[in-house]
């Protein structure tokens, strides 16, 4: 594959795929437990989504630089970048 445009393969500890969508929010009402291996709450991957949602959209659409997609932040150490 020749995708050579910009991108970001980021990687979260303690997240599964379906950490990234409405599950993990909807599962915690009725109590359905986490793939194992999910450490991560579904508030905080809700958090992670807008921030680097939010992040992106601001670097391709607004034009305004955003540090957090450049490499890890103290402020989300369980977010890194895949070589």
């Amino acid at each position: 594959m020749n995708l050579d445009g910009w991108k970001r393969w980021l990687i979260v500890a303690g997240s599964n795929h379906a950490s990234f969508t409405d599950v993990p929010v909807l599962s915690e009402a009725p109590g359905i437990p986490e793939p194992p291996g999910t450490t991560l709450s579904a508030q905080r991957s809700v958090q992670l989504t807008r921030t680097y949602v939010r992040a992106f959209f601001d670097l391709h659409l607004r034009g305004i630089p955003e540090p957090v997609l450049d490499g890890p932040s103290a402020a989300n150490p369980e977010v890194s970048l895949h070589p």
